[in-house]
C-alpha cells in the first residue's frame, strides 16, 4: 500500500496536518514565552562555526 501523495489530501487529512502545524505553533508560543533567552537574536551566541 502506497502512502496518500501530499498534494491529494482530502478535507479531513488536510484538517489533521493543519490542527498539528496549529499545535506546534501554540508549543513554539509557550516555549518562547517560557524560555525568552533561547530566541533572543542579541548576536552573542556560542556557535563556534560563526564566522567573525
Amino acid at each position: 500500500m502506497k502512502p496518500p501523495k501530499s498534494d491529494n489530501l482530502t478535507s479531513e487529512q488536510f484538517e489533521a496536518k493543519q490542527n498539528l502545524t496549529g499545535f506546534f505553533k501554540l508549543l513554539l508560543e509557550v516555549d518562547m514565552r517560557n524560555n525568552p533567552q533561547l530566541y533572543e537574536n542579541n548576536g552573542n551566541t556560542n556557535n563556534p562555526y560563526q564566522g567573525e
